[in-house]
């Protein structure tokens, strides 16, 4: 599921950037026009967020990984 997240969502074909990272979380984004996401990966606990805009609906979704 995330790979095919990654393969077909716009935002991975515009701006990345590094939010924030530090010894115990990074959080890196991508944007292209209005479709964006965020992923937060949390070092400690090892799990990792993503937060995006739906192309459909423009709501804010989360995965959990």
């Amino acid at each position: 599921r995330l790979m095919e997240f990654r393969t077909q969502y716009p935002a991975f074909g515009g701006t990345f950037s590094l939010h924030d990272s530090n010894d115990k979380s990074v959080c890196i984004g991508w944007r292209q026009g209005a479709q964006h996401c965020e992923l937060f990966v949390d070092l400690l606990f090892k799990k990792a967020t993503i937060h995006y805009v739906d192309p459909h609906t423009q709501r804010i979704l989360t995965l959990q990984c």
